[in-house]
């Protein structure tokens, strides 16, 4: 395999490199605002070795605990404001993926002197798309979204019930994601516990449309004989066995087991749709989906 990447993100990887957390911020400033989220990385020590590695490099610093699950423009607004007040140079995010997502939209905001939803993309005719932002240094503290090496970031607004994305780049389209935004949007659930739910029933729905990709999926990933490469029976299968693993993990693959309705099927088809959007004013993907389509994808789900 041949192939060049290339991603401004600098990667610093190996046991102990926590250690050098101090170190890599003086490039950056002399103040750091820590992002954290429920507590996790105060009771297992991660955030003590973070502040003893900033101490030891003279790097002062300030925090911003408590981002929720699904990070809250509440959360964005408080965080920029402390950073703006006790003048910080650059931000690090201690923890997961809605860590790291809340703190690109803090370093962002933290330079705007507009409304943070500005940036946050729901469909408005002007969104602010961000131009400079502080320095950001991402400490994952678990394998899942990848967020510290990408250039999006998820934000919900309790408000309005939206949840939506702010970017510094351009966009694929990504139907399930934005599917499950407009549900946990409304219902809180993780957004990992939400794709296993709307996965397989999308994957049902776009099979029709593509089925040598599904069967590719059947063979490569649980070693599936294929009659063909459209066989359209082996997809299926492949399908129902990747439902089959989810349940094995304990996710979640219905909305009724989290207690989900179709009462608002039609809403969060629209509200998928007014964030994300074609010329055809269909949300993007392969293929395409109406707002008739989402629906069918969440009656499935049901």
């Amino acid at each position: 395999m041949n192939f060049e990447f290339q991603n401004p993100t600098r990667l610093h990887f190996g046991a102990g490199v926590l250690e050098k957390l101090g170190k890599v911020a003086t490039a950056y400033g002399k103040k750091a605002l820590i992002i954290t989220g429920g507590g996790s990385v105060k009771r297992n020590g991660t955030f003590d070795r973070a502040v003893s590695s900033l101490k030891a490099s003279g790097i002062a610093f300030a925090e911003c605990d408590g981002v929720e699950p699904n990070p809250r423009i509440t959360s964005v607004r408080r965080g920029s404001k402390i950073a703006r007040d006790e003048g910080c140079d650059v931000i690090i995010a201690l923890g997961g993926g809605s860590t790291m997502d809340a703190s690109k939209v803090i370093a962002a905001v933290a330079l705007y002197k507009g409304d943070p939803w500005d940036m946050i993309g729901h469909g408005q005719d002007n969104w602010v798309i961000p131009t400079q932002a502080l320095p950001i240094i991402t400490v994952p503290t678990l394998a899942a979204t990848g967020s510290e090496m990408n250039c999006g970031a998820v934000i919900s607004n309790d408000e309005t019930k939206i949840k939506s994305f702010v970017q510094a780049g351009t966009n694929p389209g990504f139907p399930v994601h934005m599917i499950e935004h407009a549900l946990s949007a409304h219902h809180d659930i993780t957004h990992g516990a939400g794709l296993a739910i709307v996965n397989p029933a999308w994957m049902r729905f776009a099979v029709k449309s593509s089925p040598a990709k599904f069967v590719q999926f059947a063979q490569r990933v649980f070693g599936l004989q294929a009659k063909g490469p459209n066989d359209f029976d082996c997809a299926l299968k492949g399908i129902s066995r990747f439902e089959e693993f989810l349940k094995s993990l304990d996710c979640p693959t219905r909305l009724s087991e989290l207690g989900i309705s179709d009462e608002l099927f039609s809403h969060y088809a629209k509200d998928a749709v007014l964030v994300a959007r074609d010329e055809n004013g269909n949300l993007p993907g392969r293929p395409a989906m109406t707002e008739a389509d989402i629906i069918s994808v969440l009656k499935a789900a049901l």
